[in-house]
């Protein structure tokens, strides 16, 4: 889970809710979405525009994206992390073998919340009253 108030994310059992342990990210990110790729967990960061990969098993940060535009939801469609950025009114679209962000689709007023259907990646607007389907 993120804890937006001190820049960390904790690890709790799934089994019985037990705290397992708490990863500092950044004291003035503020983490926000989080996404877990498989292998990896993924979280955006809207204070330091960044997104960082966790590693599930040693619990560091493998990688730090710089996502301009506020980053504050996440979501996994198979193969690429989809970010909101509403500070640019975007959808920005990484690759997470390189941990690029390979384009960025533009989607109207602050764009918040994003998910994957299985099919078509999906995004609402905070301001807009709006979804929008990529």
């Amino acid at each position: 889970m993120t804890n937006a108030g001190d820049g960390t994310v904790s690890e709790v059992n799934a089994g019985d809710g037990a705290y397992v342990r708490t990863v500092q990210l950044s004291a003035g990110g503020i983490p926000q979405g989080i996404a877990f790729d498989g292998a990896h967990i993924w979280v955006a960061l809207m204070g330091d525009n960044t997104v960082k990969e966790i590693d599930v098993s040693s619990g560091e940060v493998i990688n730090t994206i710089v996502v301009p535009g506020g980053p504050t939801d996440v979501c996994f469609d198979g193969s690429h992390m989809w970010v909101t950025t509403p500070g640019n009114n975007s959808v920005a679209e990484i690759d997470i073998h390189s941990g690029q962000v390979i384009t960025s689709h533009s989607v109207g007023s602050a764009p918040t919340g994003v998910a994957f259907d299985g099919t078509n990646i999906w995004t609402s607007s905070y301001t807009g009253n709006f979804i929008t389907k990529l």
